[in-house]
């Protein structure tokens, strides 16, 4: 059981979840991929009236920025991860490819509480340009499929039509997943859409940049990333355990900054400790009342929660239900302060593209054949890429260095050239 969460309304929340073994579930090895996971999203938003405002898929897992107008986040994420598992499965067996039977890794989805505009920002461009950093493609829009961006803040929408497989006609025909900025960043610019879109625009071009300065290796390129295997992984190490999970992000910076990631750590752990602590009362027979951010025991038990946060709350008060709600929480917004905003997070890209590029690269890459050459002293081999239907390599049971096999599992010998779509 992982600790609780603290789930408010309209509060703005970037969500993220690895398939299981990092594998390529989430690519382009099939066209209707992509529509399945448009419709879910589309489809959980239609439920569940939650603000989606940026999406993308990297292959090996998925980012996703919305704000829910209630807290019933959790109700979202499962009907979203429970029909793009599901369909996914669905897909891989029509398509004659094992079925992991779990899509996703055994984690729950990661969600982190962007807390101001200026952590808004950022995220956004950051996980806009994630596929950059990972190395796939060498911007943003050269991604294969549909690129749920900026610019689908200006229109009305994206239409997604029902997928053959898996959705059963009880749900609508066609969906418009509609896509808006973030009531806190939109705010800072006065509410100008235009304005806001246009700038981050420039930001993405400068991210590009930075990366391609810091980068040692090409980019795989849409064509690789649509002949990819759904079974591969890549060779990059998996992110190693026992880090502390971030769940909140501050952009501020400067002393302001830093006494609001204070107050902010400081509350989560008050919420945990209370939240515990109310569970362990009620279990004994008590009368208590869980903190205001309370969702399992409202939801689950209904059990009795705080119905407003403390005045001096920044991660358990509500979030602003409009944008003149949100405009009324600040200052009147200045040009200055647009470019502090601005300026901020151009030079956190330009400062951390090379750790970026460290630590999101995936290498699909398959792996290098053996030949039986012995490795060097404490040099342990590459990884391989190996077909479940190929021969087994020539390798002694005594070598002392183990290599990672990477299987890609269908019930083919090898993939036909170009198959990248639904069959004729």
């Amino acid at each position: 059981m992982g600790a609780p969460r603290i789930i408010v309304s309209g509060s703005t929340v970037a969500i993220s979840r690895r398939a299981v073994m990092r594998k390529a579930f989430l690519g382009a090895w099939d066209a209707r991929v992509e529509q399945a996971w448009l419709y879910a999203l589309a489809d959980a938003q239609r439920v569940h009236d939650v603000a989606v405002h940026h999406g993308v898929r990297c292959v090996s897992h998925h980012h996703v920025e919305v704000t829910a107008a209630g807290a019933n986040l959790p109700e979202f994420l499962h009907r979203f991860h429970r029909d793009v598992s599901c369909a996914l499965n669905t897909l891989l067996a029509m398509e004659r490819y094992d079925s992991p039977r779990t899509l996703f890794d055994g984690r729950q989805a990661h969600v982190m509480q962007l807390v101001d505009d200026s952590a808004q920002l950022r995220h956004l461009l950051y996980s806009h340009l994630n596929p950059v950093a990972a190395g796939l493609v060498a911007k943003p829009e050269q991604m294969p499929g549909r690129t749920l961006g900026f610019d689908d803040w200006l229109g009305d929408g994206v239409v997604v039509k029902r997928p053959e497989f898996y959705f059963g006609k009880n749900r609508p025909e066609e969906l418009r997943l509609k896509l808006t900025p973030p009531l806190r960043l939109l705010a800072s610019f006065g509410g100008d859409v235009k304005t806001l879109v246009y700038h981050l625009r420039r930001l993405t071009d400068d991210g590009c940049r930075a990366l391609r300065a810091a980068r040692t290796r090409p980019v795989m390129g849409a064509e690789a990333l649509r002949r990819m295997h759904p079974w591969a992984e890549p060779k990059t190490l998996a992110e190693s355990g026992g880090k502390r999970v971030p769940s909140f992000k501050v952009g501020a910076l400067g002393d302001e900054g830093r006494d609001r990631r204070r107050r902010c750590a400081q509350e989560v752990t008050a919420f945990r400790s209370r939240y515990r602590e109310t569970r362990r009362c009620r279990l004994q027979g008590e009368d208590a009342v869980f903190p205001h951010g309370s969702y399992g025991p409202r939801a689950y038990y209904a059990a009795p929660v705080e119905p407003e946060a403390t005045p001096d709350a920044i991660l358990t008060l509500d979030g602003p239900r409009s944008l003149e709600e949100a405009l009324g929480d600040l200052e009147a917004p200045t040009r200055e302060r647009r470019n502090e905003l601005l300026d901020a997070a151009r030079e956190a890209q330009r400062g951390e593209a090379a750790e970026q590029l460290l630590e999101e690269q995936l290498d699909f890459e398959p792996g290098a054949p053996f030949h039986g050459h012995a490795p060097a002293e404490g040099e342990r081999m590459p990884a391989e890429t190996r077909h479940r239907f190929a021969r087994h390599r020539d390798v002694t049971d005594n070598d002392p260095h183990a290599r990672r096999l990477v299987i890609e599992r269908d019930r083919r010998l090898g993939r036909p050239p170009g198959d990248t779509g639904p069959p004729r």
